[in-house]
C-alpha cells in the first residue's frame, strides 16, 4: 500500500463543497473536469470504513480511476460501470442470463420487460464541449 499523496492541483471552489459534503452525492461534468480527482479527494476524507461507490462511465475510465483509489490506499472505494454492477447484483444472483450475440434493440426490451407503447423517448443533447450525449426517459402507460 501507497503512502497517500496530496492532490496535484488546488481543488477549485465547486469541488472543495463536494469533499465537504455529507451524505450521497452525484458528480456530472465533462470528460477531464476533474471528477475522479475530486472523489478522490472526497474518499480519503472519510473514514477507512465508509464504503463508497464510483460509476464510471466505461471500462477504460474504470481502470484509471481503480489505479487512482489504489495508488491512494483507498480500498473503501468499489468502483463499478453501470454494466459491472447490473452483472454483479442482478444477473449473477437471479435466474438472468446474460444475452449472446450483442445488445437488445429498443423495441426487444420493449417485449422483454412487457412494457407498454408509448414506452421510450430518446433525444439527443449537444453539450457545450461538443460532445454527444443520449438521454432516453421511461414513460409508464399505466
Amino acid at each position: 500500500m501507497h503512502a497517500p499523496q496530496p492532490a496535484a492541483l488546488p481543488l477549485t471552489p465547486e469541488q472543495q463543497a463536494i469533499v465537504a459534503s455529507t451524505g450521497n452525492i452525484k458528480i456530472n461534468a465533462v470528460a477531464g473536469s476533474g471528477k475522479t480527482t475530486t472523489v478522490v479527494e472526497y474518499a480519503r476524507t472519510r473514514p477507512p470504513a465508509a464504503r463508497i461507490l464510483y460509476l464510471a462511465f466505461n471500462s477504460a475510465v474504470r481502470r484509471e480511476a481503480e489505479r487512482k483509489f489504489r495508488a491512494q490506499g483507498l480500498e473503501q472505494v468499489q468502483v463499478e460501470t453501470a454494466h459491472s454492477l447490473a452483472r454483479r447484483y442482478v444477473v449473477a444472483n437471479s435466474l438472468y442470463t446474460v444475452r449472446k450475440g450483442g445488445a437488445f434493440k429498443p423495441y426487444e426490451l420493449v417485449d422483454v420487460l412487457t412494457v407498454h407503447w408509448p414506452l421510450v423517448s430518446t433525444c439527443w443533447l449537444r453539450t457545450s464541449s461538443s460532445l454527444w450525449t443520449t438521454s432516453a426517459t421511461v414513460t409508464s402507460s399505466g
